[in-house]
């Protein structure tokens, strides 16, 4: 069962994540997890031990001076960043030339939508909404879910039955059969999984309270 601090339920009901359960959408996506973990492990090489073997708080530690090491690591890391950002950027120009979208190797990049990767064997799709597995682009073309949705990896809009399943620690069966049920909506990506909106599940954080 789910636990939602009270103090915070009112706040909740006003936010963009009111419509799921507080630790269901309160975490990192993977590039945020990525950033964090990276820094994280990078400033804890030394086993919390940087003085002497005397242990630092957390406050400590942010405030020791990097070693060179360190230094170079972070140079590494931003640069990495600033290269996906500028490579994004591009894709982006691109567009201009192709608005309706262009083809794309996958390269292990997730999608949008189903949130699944896509090897780079395979090929998936950009366009203005982002980059998607070609079964989901096929389901934006056809109506089936909004493209819109693509990228709302906080799930402040959505999120697939799968993910859903995986966060709450059950089988997605359980998901699909309050889908059934008609007790949660979701639209099918064919092929793929249900694709919960929360315009569609305004009471989706109570009737998980039963899961």
């Amino acid at each position: 069962m789910f636990i939602i601090a009270k103090q915070k339920h009112h706040d909740l009901h006003h936010s963009a994540y009111a419509w799921l359960p507080l630790w269901v959408w309160n975490y990192s996506t993977e590039v945020e997890r990525y950033k964090s973990d990276t820094v994280c492990i990078e400033l804890d090489r030394s086993n919390n031990e940087p003085r002497g073997g005397a242990v630092m708080s957390d406050i400590e530690r942010l405030k020791r001076e990097f070693t060179d090491d360190e230094r170079r690591r972070l140079v590494d890391y931003f640069s990495l960043l600033i290269e996906i950002d500028q490579q994004e950027k591009a894709r982006y120009a691109k567009l201009k030339d192709s608005p309706k979208g262009f083809a794309m190797n996958g390269e292990g990049r997730q999608c949008g939508l189903c949130l699944k990767s896509v090897h780079s064997d395979s090929s998936g799709w950009f366009d203005k909404w982002g980059f998607k597995c070609f079964n989901c682009q096929d389901a934006v073309n056809k109506r089936k879910i909004p493209g819109s949705l693509c990228g709302d990896y906080r799930h402040e809009k959505s999120l697939p039955d799968t993910t859903l399943a995986i966060k709450l620690g059950v089988k997605v069966q359980v998901i699909r059969g309050f889908i059934r049920e008609g007790k949660i909506i979701g639209r099918r990506i064919p092929n793929g999984p249900y694709m919960i909106l929360r315009k569609d599940n305004p009471k989706l954080s109570h009737i998980l309270t039963h899961v």
